[in-house]
């Protein structure tokens, strides 16, 4: 499962994706992965 965010900033509840397959399990991985490496990116 793959909740976002709504336009105030904070987890929408009311949205998620859901997904049980591998190919889902490893889309999720990579979209964590580039954004934590974002995260890094910016971090002091």
């Amino acid at each position: 499962m793959l909740e976002l965010p709504g336009q105030d900033g904070k987890i929408d509840q009311n949205t998620a994706i859901f997904g049980y397959d591998d190919k889902f399990r490893e889309w999720c991985k990579k979209l964590f992965q580039y954004y934590w490496e974002k995260t890094k990116l910016c971090s002091p």
